[in-house]
């Protein structure tokens, strides 16, 4: 397992850029402007170098919505070209949300590529690059890459490929958290309620009817869901504690 988690910490390119430096790095924080609406902008990165799945996928793509924080997060191929990952955007996200009005992301060959960038202008989608030497443009999708990269952590022993088959669960618990940008989950903000999710199933007094099958599946979604939520937890402590040690009191 150590050897993804290294591989994925080494190709990661926020994890390269957060290691401590001696100087100030050159420029000044590029902040986006402030959506007016809801989905209408979002922000879209990948996770790559995991372990190959059952289901053949090895890298995730990330979508933000920049103005209430929900995250989508899609199993996909690193193998997969332009017009697949435009297929996989129109199915996860248009299908759901409408066109964008402007996305944000780095410099991904997928992104850059004619293709991709005569299909989202004849969307009417403005797509912004972030630059190579300003890279704090798009931190928000970064920042969700690490949350995934600590939930991989917790469910890659157990279920090495089968880990897409569980990537809904780390979007549910990113997305229940409350976000420290907004103050509320990103479910709250987008929905305007948290779903509902049973914290112990096993306590449901129906539990004990059902078949051995239906329980060993809930127990497992449950158990799943925990780690996920614990390693959410755990990342948002690491992050505090970081900032906190380069801030006065």
């Amino acid at each position: 397992m150590m050897k993804y988690i290294q591989r994925y910490v080494n190709t990661c390119e926020m994890c390269q850029r957060n290691k401590a430096r001696q100087t100030k790095p050159p420029g000044l924080l590029q902040p986006l402007d402030i959506p007016k609406g809801r989905w209408t902008d979002v922000s879209m990165d990948f996770v790559v170098s995991l372990p190959v799945s059952a289901n053949d996928n090895n890298a995730i793509m990330v979508i933000v919505d920049r103005l209430t924080k929900r995250a989508k997060f899609i199993a996909t191929k690193t193998t997969d070209n332009t017009t697949e990952i435009a297929n996989v955007f129109m199915k996860s996200y248009v299908k759901d949300h409408g066109v964008p009005k402007t996305i944000v992301s780095d410099r991904d060959t997928k992104f850059t590529s004619k293709l991709w960038q005569s299909i989202v202008s004849t969307l009417g989608t403005k797509h912004n690059l972030s630059s190579a030497f300003r890279p704090q443009t798009d931190g928000q999708t970064e920042r969700t890459n690490r949350f995934i990269g600590d939930y991989l952590r917790g469910v890659v022993n157990p279920a090495q490929h089968y880990w897409d088959e569980y990537l809904h669960l780390a979007e549910i618990a990113y997305n229940r958290r409350v976000h420290s940008t907004i103050g509320i989950s990103p479910f709250e903000a987008d929905l305007g309620y948290v779903p509902y999710m049973p914290d112990d199933v096993a306590s449901d007094p129906e539990f004990t009817k059902l078949e051995k099958a239906a329980q060993e599946f809930l127990l497992r979604q449950e158990t799943l869901l925990k780690v996920a939520q614990d390693c959410m937890s755990e990342a948002q402590e690491r992050m505090k504690y970081y900032y906190d040690k380069n801030r006065l009191g």
